[in-house]
């Protein structure tokens, strides 16, 4: 008898990093898959990433149906809520024998919740990490200590839940995230261009940006580190391509911020999201990340891509040797910047190894999940 198994993909963040795994389950025989769906892949704000859903093929969807409006916290409270509320009908309905999870979104720790009142095991990809600058550091954690099946990228993600107090059931996988890499090989950049209407001058290199609050701070200090480093991006002369940030408090005033600062820079493209094979292909062609994405942190050393990584949203979290760490102060950023110049920098990120890349790190998922479940 099929095991079933439910994914839940709380934005594009996650769904990036989920992907290969859905897909893997989806074809694996042993499970039954039902993938939930937040509402946030469905708003246009937000690029319409259930577009990207619907092209991996999965038979069995729930959309959670409630709006993404407001950003201020008592509308994030309200999401956390509606969430709790479907995943509950959900697991009341259909009964999954286990619950996937990823990463920190406070989307995740509703979810989390949910399980853990039905009794409904937990597995938790991408435990163990830090970050500072974000209460998500907060909701991981707790997360973490919910579950019952830890799937983590590293040995030293393995040793800070083990710190925290978890010593069973943790296994490091590596970050099946990395296993996407290939899309990119698949589409041509000049695609993007078309595709995305973007404004590139190939004659000159390209800068990939973005900005996500650190959600443990005010708004306004915030918008004061997003205009600094606005102001940066303004300085360049360079193709910059920037995407809108996550669906945290405050998103509508940065995405104004964002527009105002930038709208009429002929070499700057705003985009609010790229999809997974687009980002990829464009990270390839690339110069440089700049901005606190956890990309930066996960992704950007597969590319031996040349990384800026601002403030404490991302701080304390194992990073790649490829990654440079400053501050919002505009000075502190232009010296960051000047380091990517550097030609031994350049010279020496080109053999940069990825620490979070482990081959098979799908098909180890899903040995450890089945096993976990026939030994419960």
């Amino acid at each position: 008898m099929k095991i079933n198994l439910a994914v839940f993909t709380a934005a594009r963040s996650d769904f990036g990093i989920l992907r290969n795994l859905i897909t893997s389950i989806e074809k694996d025989e042993r499970f039954n898959l039902t993938l939930l769906i937040n509402s946030a892949h469905s708003e246009s704000k937000f690029g319409n990433t259930d577009k990207e859903i619907k092209e991996i093929n999965v038979k069995n969807k729930v959309y959670l149906k409630f709006k993404y409006r407001n950003s201020e916290p008592e509308d994030i409270l309200n999401y956390y809520a509606k969430i709790t509320l479907e995943i509950s009908n959900f697991i009341k309905k259909s009964r999954p024998a286990a619950f996937i999870i990823m990463g920190d979104r406070y989307e995740m720790l509703a979810a989390a919740f949910t399980c853990l009142q039905y009794q409904v095991p937990i597995i938790h990809l991408c435990g163990g990490s830090i970050t500072l600058g974000s209460l998500d550091n907060i909701y991981r954690d707790n997360i973490s200590k919910m579950s019952d099946l830890h799937l983590v990228e590293t040995i030293l993600h393995k040793n800070r839940l083990k710190k925290i107090g978890i010593q069973k059931n943790i296994f490091v996988v590596g970050a099946p995230a990395l296993e996407n890499l290939h899309l990119f090989k698949k589409t041509s950049f000049s695609e993007v261009i078309k595709k995305l209407n973007l404004k590139i001058d190939i004659s000159k290199k390209i800068i990939v940006a973005c900005f996500h609050p650190e959600t443990n701070i005010s708004k306004e200090k915030n918008i004061q580190n997003l205009k600094n480093f606005l102001k940066f991006l303004r300085s360049r002369n360079e193709n910059i391509i920037l995407t809108y940030p996550n669906a945290d408090s405050g998103f509508n005033d940065y995405i104004k911020i964002i527009k105002l600062y930038l709208s009429n820079k002929k070499n700057v493209n705003i985009v609010k999201n790229l999809g997974i094979k687009y980002y990829y292909t464009v990270l390839k062609e690339s110069d440089l990340l700049i901005g606190n994405s956890s990309s930066g942190i996960l992704e950007s050393a597969s590319f031996n891509l040349a990384t800026i990584n601002l403030g404490n949203r991302q701080k304390n979290r194992i990073a790649n040797s490829n990654v440079i760490y400053t501050n919002f102060e505009l000075k502190r950023i232009n010296d960051a910047y000047k380091k990517t110049k550097n030609k031994k920098y350049i010279k020496y990120i080109k053999e940069v190894k990825n620490i979070y890349y482990k081959k098979n790190s799908s098909l180890r998922c899903l040995n450890l999940i089945y096993n976990f479940i026939n030994t419960k």
